[in-house]
């Protein structure tokens, strides 16, 4: 419990730290420095991401970050924890916003931050809200910006996955944008399995070989869901993690 109070109060206090660089964000953007603009942005989110997994005391072992792209992409991830947003920020070295659901904007300082971090909010139970949202997405990635997704919509707070929601992908393939699926393992371990107690895990991160939309078939494409959901199961069920190399945390 006392490093859950601590994790808030460091959370909260990271986030005022950064205010300042507000400022310099507008400045920038003022100036039509878009590619500065992206450049801190990243900068902020990658050490906000892997300060706030060290303050947990959990480790990180990537694999797979050879086949990212040059290039914006359209993350897919699965979701099994509220750390899977620094977790990516801080781990897949890559400038990335993220597509929340809407109710993380009423997090204090954190939901001010999420738009200013080129993510943008989707309201699920409103189907025109969240097409607006794929569609600001894409913008943002025209930019050179790469965006996240979970397509469940719900964390599964376990090693289990959720259904996925295909429409999120369907509007993925109409962008045109390489798809990269991303597995995230353990996560659940550091907070949602313990009674929301803050707790360290080894937490295992995957990322998939791009998925080019344009060279998919039709049915392909129809069923590019169902496929990137048995993808990312069949890490999750394989435990043999020798690919790995050391910790990092």
């Amino acid at each position: 419990m006392l490093r859950a109070i601590w994790m808030a109060i460091y959370f909260f206090a990271y986030l005022l730290f950064l205010i300042p660089s507000i400022a310099r964000i507008k400045k920038l953007k003022k100036k039509g420095e878009e590619q500065e603009v992206n450049t801190l942005l990243h900068q902020i989110s990658c050490a906000w991401g892997k300060h706030i997994i060290r303050q947990t005391g959990s480790t990180v072992q990537v694999s797979g970050t050879k086949n990212l792209p040059e290039g914006p992409v359209l993350f897919v991830s699965n979701h099994q924890g509220y750390f899977d947003i620094p977790l990516l920020f801080g781990f897949i070295d890559k400038p990335k916003g993220f597509i929340a659901k809407k109710e993380l904007g009423n997090v204090p300082l954190f939901g001010k931050w999420i738009p200013r971090m080129k993510s943008v909010f989707i309201d699920r139970g409103n189907p025109r809200q969240s097409i607006r949202a794929f569609q600001q997405a894409f913008e943002i990635m025209k930019t050179g910006y790469s965006m996240v997704i979970f397509p469940e919509s719900a964390r599964s707070k376990g090693p289990h996955m959720l259904p996925f929601k295909p429409a999120s992908l369907r509007l993925a393939i109409k962008s045109g944008v390489p798809i990269v699926p991303v597995a995230i393992d353990g996560s659940y371990r550091i907070w949602e399995a313990n009674k929301y107690a803050v707790k360290p895990s080894e937490v295992f991160i995957h990322v998939f070989e791009p998925i080019y939309p344009k060279q998919l078939s039709k049915e392909e494409q129809a069923n590019l869901s169902d496929t990137i959901q048995h993808q990312i199961k069949s890490f999750l069920e394989d435990k043999d993690r020798s690919a790995f190399g050391s910790s990092d945390g």
